[in-house]
């Protein structure tokens, strides 16, 4: 049977390893050929080792010049029509944006996770305005589109953003893998510390 090919949209290979590693093992378990596209920074041997290649580039997730946006997009255009894979699932916005408009453009399948919006998308203003009209663009012909959490999927649907044909799943969330973050004890000692997790 001939292995169908997945390529994997992400920001980084720090935040492919870090956060959808389990993904990755689980689809090359099921004798997928698994291509990860993103920008190369820390973890980059981890990856490899998982058994995936690895395809980089520059997709500046923070920045809004529109030059290199132009240039990311092209870049994944290039990429998938070169890899021609049977689907392609993106992550973080840029992927989910410009790497959407390039499956649509080849007639590709492809399934975008929204696991937030970011503050170009959600801050009132002019910049919201495009951000938003290129995100409706993005998603616009994808199959499913996951989201992790009510507020990006009822911010979606108020703005008139959400997809007319593609089905709507709710994640719960991405978890944590505790074999990998295990539970440590707390040593008490001379000072408190406090951890705050919060966007």
């Amino acid at each position: 049977m001939e292995k169908k090919k997945i390529l994997v949209l992400v920001n980084d290979t720090t935040y492919a390893y870090n956060l959808r590693k389990e993904l990755i093992q689980e689809l090359i378990e099921k004798q997928c050929e698994v291509v990860v596209v993103c920008s190369i920074r820390l973890k980059m041997d981890n990856i490899l080792a998982l058994g995936c290649k690895v395809i980089g580039v520059e997709n500046g997730r923070q920045g809004t010049n529109p030059i290199k946006d132009i240039r990311l997009f092209t870049q994944y255009l290039g990429i998938i029509r070169k890899e021609k894979p049977d689907i392609v699932l993106t992550y973080n916005i840029k992927p989910n944006v410009y790497g959407g408009m390039a499956c649509q453009l080849l007639g590709g399948r492809y399934m975008p996770n929204v696991n937030g919006l970011g503050t170009a998308v959600e801050n009132p203003g002019k910049l919201q305005m495009l951000t938003t009209r290129l995100y409706k663009w993005g998603v616009a012909g994808a199959d499913v589109v996951f989201f992790q959490n009510e507020e990006n999927m009822q911010f979606f649907r108020e703005r008139g953003m959400m997809p007319k044909k593609a089905s709507v799943r709710l994640l719960p969330g991405s978890g944590v893998n505790l074999d990998t973050h295990p539970v440590l004890p707390y040593t008490p000692g001379d000072e408190v510390h406090f951890l705050v997790v919060a966007r």
